[in-house]
């Protein structure tokens, strides 16, 4: 769950569904620390995206599968049903404030082909799906829904660029992000963090639940910059489409900053002719797709910068937002 009344999601956040038989609210803390990170006010990545609490566990951190795959279904339908709406409203000459929906799911366990798949056909459907690798330091692959092929898995990372101690490994992991010591907000008041219970002191959370709405946050804020995508190809992310993300030359385009001028490639059709002058050009051509996205979220990612132990088989990609020095 989340706390949605909290002052850093204060009407952005709303209740969704509660899966199990539970209160409509966060009794445990973990899904609003993650709700911050994702799209908090002071720690989030994405700060004006709108968090919509789906819960799946009960007060102590645990539940069945079939109430993990239960809320899945209903985010994948309701990422479909909103997605359809504003596509009917576009239709009708009407604007839409809807740029794409993202899933996080911070939590695992043992393999399970049927979260896999649940995941899987959300994704398929057009939701953006962020994963926790695990915390047990094995093989990624073992775990689901880490091992979902069309989620994009994120491993744990610490502030010195390397993989967290705890942090699953392997193959089936995607990519990186920060995961050990993070702050964010918490459950016991509106204006809370996370704080220990024996005192006063600010703690913070680790884990590969802390990394994953890291990279969902980014999914987020990459919608909001692109909200019908580039020119995607084969629902493929081509080479091409690659150079118009990191704000390359697109025909006589000049190289820009994606940050400051990335947004010119969608919004209004606006675009700038090599002497500055405006001009109109058309590259809205299809929706950015959750396989197109990921391709472009790794592309971006730092290569090679995690040091330490790095078992066989894991990506050496640390998730990257592009930034832009204004200086």
């Amino acid at each position: 769950g989340v706390n949605i009344l909290h002052a850093d999601l204060v009407g952005r956040a709303s209740w969704g569904k509660t899966i199990p038989k539970d209160p409509d609210q966060d009794l445990n803390g973990h899904g609003s620390h993650v709700a911050g990170t994702i799209a908090g006010t002071k720690y989030g990545v994405a700060k004006q995206a709108h968090i919509i609490a789906v819960k799946v566990l009960g007060a102590g951190g645990s539940g069945t599968m079939s109430d993990v795959v239960a809320g899945v279904s209903w985010a994948a339908d309701e990422a479909y049903r909103k997605a359809n709406e504003a596509t009917e409203m576009r239709k009708k000459g009407k604007k839409s404030s809807h740029k794409g929906s993202v899933a996080n799911m911070s939590l695992g366990g043992g393999k399970s082909p049927a979260l896999d798949s649940a995941v899987d056909a959300a994704v398929e459907d057009g939701l953006h799906f962020a994963v926790a690798a695990g915390n047990d330091n094995k093989d990624a692959c073992s775990y689901s829904p880490a091992a979902s092929p069309l989620a994009i898995t994120v491993g744990a990372s610490t502030i010195a660029d390397e993989r967290a101690y705890f942090s699953n490994h392997g193959p089936c992991v995607d990519v990186f992000a920060p995961g050990l010591n993070i702050l964010s907000i918490w459950n016991t008041g509106n204006q809370s963090l996370n704080t220990s219970t024996s005192s006063s002191t600010s703690i913070r959370i680790s884990g590969t639940s802390m990394a994953s709405p890291h990279v969902a946050g980014l999914a987020a804020y990459f919608l909001s910059l692109y909200p019908t995508g580039f020119s995607v190809a084969d629902d493929d992310f081509t080479d091409a489409t690659y150079a118009q993300i990191m704000g390359e030359v697109m025909d006589d385009l000049p190289v820009s900053s994606f940050v400051v001028k990335g947004a010119q490639f969608v919004f209004g059709k606006l675009g700038w002719s090599m002497r500055g002058e405006k001009k109109e050009v058309e590259v809205m051509t299809k929706e950015l797709t959750p396989k197109a996205l990921k391709k472009a979220l790794l592309k971006i990612s730092s290569k090679g910068k995690l040091t330490g132990d790095l078992p066989s088989g894991t990506p050496n990609l640390l998730i990257f937002n592009n930034f832009t020095s204004s200086a």
